[in-house]
């Protein structure tokens, strides 16, 4: 079942996320680059038609290499061009201004793809060059669509071998796909689009060195979502908060800190890996594949700072699931971490202002991952 949004909601909601995601992203960084943009946000089609959206405007780039004194066509310099083209993909590089407008298009984009998939791919059609869809087409934009894949793969073999059809046909197709309700559940991730929004607040060379950045995308689709590798089940005595604002005692205390104590050593939580040296895409995936834990390449080292080694989707997490959805209450809360001398002091001051007060629940992944960074600024 949809959940259409109008214009307006669509505009306002994709131009609060661009300021949000880039006032954070840029506060620290000049530029964005392409393995990047692969992890900007946990919403993996966000980050495709990011992607998609630079994939055109270098489509323009190549297409504007034209000269009335030299032959592009000769087959020996359209395949030193495809070599430079492809190259000049894997180095991405977008400063804030420009990255910002778009951010803020792809968000439009993926807002519409869910919200309402048929108008959506009906749209796409309308706006095809000379109204023909072509094989071409649809195989180069179609490493784009990690949700609703399936709409291009039957496109595709409606075509039956033909060089094209007219957009007319294929929208006429695209209303009987969805006239069986096949309707993909993004309901979560139009949520976090909205709390995002509403918050005001990785380079080892390619295999083939030729190789177009954006044609190694397929592995970042079929990646399963981070999960946190969890150790076997350890059985620890529970920790209940009160409902009402009693004191905490010494008892409850210790055992609170115990229990942190016990998640932090025996069931760590990782985080992507820091390093000042581009990751490359093919990486990346690796990174996330189902049978690697995040702890494996986790870097364990000492940090400066809590908050120049929070990223921008932990912030998120952490403000959205620790800190009541409160971007102030969480920055309050980082300021007072900052300060302290030790874990154990960070630890305390913690457990008695907010864990009873927002009833974190210390098995959480988010809660494990939170205390493992402060772990590592004080240790």
């Amino acid at each position: 079942m949809t959940n259409k949004w109008n214009v307006a909601e669509i505009k306002n909601t994709s131009q609060a996320f661009a300021e949000v995601v880039c006032e954070e992203y840029f506060k620290t960084k000049e530029n964005i680059n392409g393995s990047e943009i692969i992890g900007l946000t946990e919403v993996k089609q966000l980050n495709l038609f990011i992607l998609k959206e630079l994939f055109e405007k270098w489509q323009m780039e190549i297409s504007r290499l034209k000269s009335p004194y030299f032959n592009y066509a000769e087959p020996e310099v359209q395949k030193a061009l495809d070599d430079f083209m492809n190259i000049l993909s894997r180095h991405i590089q977008v400063n804030g201004e420009n990255f910002k407008g778009i951010l803020e298009t792809s968000v439009k984009k993926t807002i519409s793809l869910f919200s309402d998939p048929k108008a959506f791919f009906v749209e796409e059609m309308r706006n095809l060059t000379d109204f023909k869809l072509t094989a071409d087409w649809l195989t180069k934009n179609g490493k784009f669509f990690k949700d609703y894949n399936w709409v291009l793969r039957e496109l595709l073999s409606k075509l039956n071998g033909v060089s094209f059809i007219y957009a007319n046909e294929a929208i006429d197709f695209i209303n009987q796909f969805f006239d069986d309700n096949r309707i993909e559940d993004h309901s979560k991730e139009l949520a976090d689009i909205s709390k995002i929004a509403g918050e005001n607040q990785p380079a080892a060379p390619a295999t083939n060195p030729y190789q177009s950045f954006f044609d190694s995308i397929e592995e970042y689709k079929m990646a399963k979502p981070q999960m946190i590798a969890k150790e076997p089940e350890v059985i620890t005595p529970t920790v209940v908060v009160e409902e009402k604002d009693e004191p905490i005692t010494e008892m409850r205390l210790t055992q609170v800190q115990e229990k942190i104590e016990t998640v932090i050593t025996e069931n760590p939580v990782t985080r992507t890996i820091e390093k000042e040296t581009t990751v490359t895409l093919h990486e990346s995936m690796q990174m996330t594949s189902e049978n690697s834990s995040l702890s494996d390449f986790h870097q364990k080292r000492k940090i400066d700072s809590i908050k120049g080694n929070i990223s921008l989707n932990q912030k998120f997490l952490f403000i959205n699931n620790l800190f009541g959805s409160d971007s102030s209450v969480f920055n309050g809360a980082i300021e007072e971490l900052e300060s302290c001398n030790s874990f154990s002091e960070a630890k305390e001051q913690m457990i008695k202002k907010y864990l009873p007060k927002y009833k974190w629940d210390l098995n959480s992944p988010e809660a494990e991952e939170f205390f493992d960074i402060l772990k590592r600024r004080y240790n």
